[in-house]
């Protein structure tokens, strides 16, 4: 990855809008810096950064930028945005425009900040409000960010295809909702992730028909719909993928419903390419689902971003107003959920190309468990 340029990027977005940009985001400053701890931040003055963090980091944040190939200014203490401040007094006019994540900063810390640029500078200083300006840079994944996405997906995979094996093997009644749960992290960790990416979700029977669903003691038993949301994380970059499956086969109810959903993922997959409205994709899906007299069983978005963040820019939905790019990685997630009967998600994470997309996600679609 080219950490190192990163820098020279959000100087060029930013522009002449600010004097210096303050990094509160701890994904924006890990993309910056390859710093990983859990208390820092970061300022970018021209195209040189500096880096603030407690004394507990002191050797890890060396070593991490030295990894990344950043060149950064390191301050160690405890008062963080005192002794960031105290380094732009030392580079900055007399009347400063500090840019902050406005999307990620608290007011109470807006307020603190704009309180200490008052008592160093005067009335004249003024934070600048940013936005998500590194989120949507982060949007385009380079050659090694690709590389880890895909080791990620590649290691759930390999976990979901064991474990279902298992599952297959042992026959219904062999796992409870939170076992299967627990025998795929592990399984992910064999295979090499560093943690899951976010918390297994496995949801059966009646429980599937609940999108976010922690998984619990039910056990999972013939005639269930199971949905498995599952994803690895490798070197900070995670993945994210959905499969349902019909333990010892469907009922005309559920083979309707997991069809439905299956051509509404098709037709998702299909829309996705370069320059292409998010809400577009989104419509795709709802399209084929509306055929079906599915669409209200539809309650969430179509896909978003992965990374740093298994949730990241952009969001695609009913709503959205972003724009689908090149390089970018997102998921097509559709799902119907009916109350009493169950659920279906299928979700795949793709990376965006010119013409259409590349998939990361390989896991097959065979939803059928023999009992």
């Amino acid at each position: 990855m080219n950490v190192a340029g990163r820098a020279r990027q959000l100087a060029r977005e930013v522009g002449d809008r600010c004097d210096a940009v303050m990094i509160s985001k701890p994904a924006n400053l890990r993309w910056l810096t390859g710093f990983t701890g859990s208390n820092g931040s970061g300022a970018l003055v021209g195209d040189e950064l500096i880096v603030v963090t407690d004394g507990r980091y002191r050797i890890q944040i060396e070593h991490q930028l030295s990894e990344a190939g950043v060149t950064a200014q390191v301050l160690i203490g405890r008062k963080l945005d005192d002794l960031l401040l105290s380094e732009l007094d030392k580079r900055l006019g007399s009347s400063p425009r500090l840019g902050v994540e406005s999307h990620h900063i608290t007011w109470d810390r807006q307020r603190s900040l704009l309180g200490q640029l008052e008592q160093r500078w005067g009335s004249a200083a003024e934070l600048e409000a940013l936005g998500p300006v590194i989120d949507d840079l982060r949007q385009i994944k380079d050659d090694g960010e690709v590389d880890r996405l895909r080791r990620a997906a590649e290691i759930a995979d390999g976990a979901l295809a064991e474990v279902m094996t298992e599952l297959t093997e042992l026959g219904p009644g062999s796992y409870s909702e939170r076992r299967l749960a627990r025998r795929l992290e592990s399984a992910m960790l064999d295979r090499g992730a560093d943690d899951a990416s976010f918390p297994t979700i496995v949801a059966s029977g009646p429980n599937s028909a609940l999108p976010h669903a922690r998984p619990g003691a039910r056990t999972i038993d013939r005639g269930d719909l199971l949905i498995i949301d599952v994803g690895a994380r490798v070197d900070g970059y995670g993945s994210d993928m959905t499969r349902t499956f019909a333990i010892g086969g469907f009922t005309s109810e559920t083979e309707e419903l997991y069809r439905a959903v299956e051509s509404a993922q098709a037709a998702g997959l299909a829309a996705v390419k370069h320059d292409v409205e998010a809400v577009a994709v989104d419509q795709a899906c709802r399209r084929v689902l509306a055929e079906h007299d599915l669409v209200e069983a539809f309650v969430h978005g179509t896909g978003h971003g992965i990374g740093l963040e298994i949730h990241e820019h952009p969001f695609l939905s009913r709503i959205s107003d972003a724009m689908i790019r090149s390089g970018q990685a997102i998921t097509i997630e559709p799902g119907v959920y009916i109350p009493g009967l169950g659920g279906v998600r299928i979700e795949d994470s793709v990376i965006v190309t010119e013409s259409g997309h590349i998939p990361l996600t390989l896991s097959p679609k065979d939803p059928v468990v023999a009992a």
